[in-house]
């Protein structure tokens, strides 16, 4: 558990990242199984215990001292410039593979302990797998569900490693392993954290940067990925343009001045496109769902979110809280904006879940789903597109403009919108997104048919299901 929240600290929480986690520990167990049945039959029982306690020890000292390391703010920050791949290889060879290895020496000399006396060497070694699975269990429950969100991941570390230390070292070797650990406490303490927070779901950190225009601005980063750029004191400003087609939607539907709609957004991240309406739309009803706490709170701490703000906070998963809304209630836009490291959450871009969404619409009410991906080579995009218009009967794809590379390999989001009627590209044309400075013409471009017949027939599953939702393969460039 510590590794994967080292892992997703600085390459993300993709299926990738787990599937690293899990092989690099295997292969750092077996490696360290083979080294150690090498020299397990000699020095007798004896030597099998002195094996068993220093392997244990070195395990815990090394788990301790690469996660001190690896969750420290330099290095997040330097290795966010390594390559994404480069990236995973390097932490999943050190927070797993490293600490993996030196456990795995104690196996062998284990079961030969266990086979000493042969009348017995069944039922010993029973009840070496039967407390080795109990011990993994108990390990990963406390670490998920106490350790880490009590005391972080530095803290889960420390206190797994006192344990073995406290457990296996004898009184010689435990002296100079409490010398290392309260070294490894007081780096802890000396060398910031990547993190600002560290929720049950993720690392959060905030920064202050200035965009190109000269404008300064906060980044919300959630487990080392930029997720919103907030202007901080302008809640009218939306800094990034991939959010002008889910406003410039809104105003299309329900033009500013006009009745204020109804608006529902998954994902709260940054808050800037609920602020963005709450300010917008006096009187509009503006609710979010939000899986984690802890975003909420930075965003009101740091992000500009004020308490008594018109805006109605969920948290939970989208796919429950949706259904504990009031019942009566129908929206005029509902926006995904939710992200698992790069991709959309798989449960979130399927037809059941679109469906569930349609249902949730007023009669002319539009999905907007944020989705980001490549254009030309995507798998993603386009799947959900088709997944879309199989629910609605009605699709498009909107990018903010001018002038989209509607084949471009840059990878972008892109706006998926469903809705029981086509966007009409004149009207959206003809309609004006307001800011603090006044009303502007849309940036949006609505794909033309030549993109889209393209989408209709790229590779990959023609719809997502609950059953079949690969959007880590499916956004698999995303991750080059």
């Amino acid at each position: 558990m510590v590794a994967a929240r080292v892992v997703a600290m600085n390459v993300g929480v993709a299926l990738y990242a787990w599937t690293g986690v899990i092989g690099a520990v295997l292969a750092g167990l077996a490696v360290g199984n083979l080294i150690a049945a090498h020299r397990v039959d000699a020095g007798g029982r004896d030597g099998a215990e002195d094996q068993i306690r220093r392997a244990a020890i070195a395990a815990g000292l090394t788990a301790v001292a690469v996660t001190i390391v690896l969750t420290a703010e330099p290095i997040v920050r330097a290795l966010a410039t390594v390559p994404r791949v480069s990236r995973l290889a390097i932490v999943v060879a050190l927070i797993g593979f490293v600490p993996a290895a030196m456990l795995g020496l104690a196996a062998p000399p284990l079961a030969r302990l266990a086979t000493l006396t042969l009348a017995s060497a069944g039922r010993r070694l029973g009840a070496i797998g039967a407390a080795t699975t109990a011990g993994g269990l108990v390990g990963t429950w406390a670490t998920g569900v106490v350790l880490i969100p009590c005391l972080g991941t530095r803290g889960a570390a420390l206190v797994w490693a006192l344990m073995l230390v406290a457990v296996v070292a004898r009184r010689s070797e435990s002296r100079g392993a409490a010398v290392i650990l309260a070294g490894c406490v007081a780096l802890a303490a000396f060398i910031p954290r990547g993190c600002l927070v560290e929720s049950a779901y993720q690392c959060l950190r905030v920064d202050e940067e200035t965009m190109l225009d000269g404008q300064r601005v906060r980044v919300l980063y959630l487990d080392g990925l930029p997720h919103a750029h907030v202007a901080v004191d302008d809640p009218m400003a939306l800094v990034h343009d991939y959010l002008a087609p889910a406003a410039e939607v809104a105003a299309y539907l329900r033009p500013v001045g006009g009745p204020p709609p109804a608006v529902l957004i998954i994902g709260g991240g940054g808050y800037s496109l609920a602020r963005y309406f709450a300010a917008i739309y006096p009187g509009a009803i503006v609710d979010v769902i939000e899986i984690d706490p802890a975003v909420t709170a930075v965003a009101r701490d740091r992000l500009g979110l004020r308490a008594d703000a018109p805006i109605s906070i969920h948290h939970g998963d989208a796919r429950s809280v949706i259904g504990e809304l009031p019942a009566a209630r129908r929206y005029d836009v509902i926006v995904l904006d939710a992200f698992a490291d790069v991709v959309v959450p798989y449960q979130l871009v399927t037809a059941e879940f679109d469906a569930i969404v349609r249902e949730r619409l007023t009669p002319d009410g539009t999905y907007v789903a944020l989705v980001h991906d490549s254009a030309d080579r995507g798998r993603l995009m386009p799947a959900a597109f088709r997944t879309m218009s199989s629910v609605f009967g009605s699709a498009d794809v909107l990018a903010s403009g001018p002038g989209v590379r509607w084949n471009s390999p840059v990878s972008r989001t892109w706006s998926v919108v469903g809705s029981r009627t086509p966007i009409d590209p004149a009207r959206l044309r003809a309609t004006r997104r307001y800011t603090a400075n006044g009303p502007f013409p849309t940036l949006s471009e609505v794909a033309p048919p030549a993109a889209r017949e393209r989408w209709i027939a790229a590779p990959g599953p023609r719809i997502l299901t609950d059953d079949y939702a690969p959007v880590e393969q499916l956004g698999a460039l995303l991750f080059e």
